[in-house]
């Protein structure tokens, strides 16, 4: 089970240098370690890696549309409040 960490790890960190290949490699180590059929832990690692490729895309695609929507939303409530402060206050003379 020591490569799946590993080889999750590298993925999260460094997806150009670790990637499919390297999660089958590992799966198909395991296999002959452990005596399991051919192809287990490659399979299984292999898409848990593919999985973990797509997913931080998406993460990182979704922390960029929440930094932008969340300086809109800071604009937008900064503008509100100056102008329901000077809708209180009244204009400056």
């Amino acid at each position: 089970m020591a490569g799946v960490g590993i080889d999750l790890l590298g993925a999260m960190n460094y997806p150009h240098q670790l990637g499919l290949l390297t999660a089958w490699s590992l799966g198909i180590a395991q296999d002959v370690l452990y005596g399991t059929p051919f192809g287990q832990h490659a399979l299984g690692l292999t898409l848990v890696v593919f999985l973990v490729f797509n997913l931080a895309t998406a993460v990182e695609t979704i922390s960029v549309v929440a930094a932008v929507f969340s300086t809109i939303g800071h604009l937008w409530f900064s503008a509100v409040g100056a102008f329901m402060a000077e809708q209180l206050i009244g204009h400056a003379p």
